[in-house]
């Protein structure tokens, strides 16, 4: 049976009121700068979460090939307050 809806939208003031997991970046270098945040609920029950921002990182670097050099700069991501089951 169709429920006659597919998706809806919500912004930043609706996040107050529902759980998002609590995922951080090990290596942020200063205060991320949140530009935006919104979830989507879907009639099957899965809900999307997703947010816009700004790091700035730390990283490794290594100049000694340079100008041949490859850098990486990994986004460390950790949980401190969730389990992966619950994420």
């Amino acid at each position: 049976a169709k429920s006659g809806w597919d998706e809806v939208a919500f912004g930043d003031r609706e996040l107050d009121n529902i759980w998002v997991p609590d995922v951080q970046l090990m290596n942020l270098a200063d205060e991320e700068t949140r530009l935006h945040s919104a979830f989507w609920l879907y009639s099957d029950g899965t809900v999307w979460w997703a947010r816009k921002a700004i790091f700035q990182l730390t990283c490794s670097m290594d100049f000694t090939k340079m100008p041949y050099d490859v850098q990486l700069c990994p986004m460390i991501l950790v949980g401190w307050r969730d389990v992966v089951y619950d994420i």
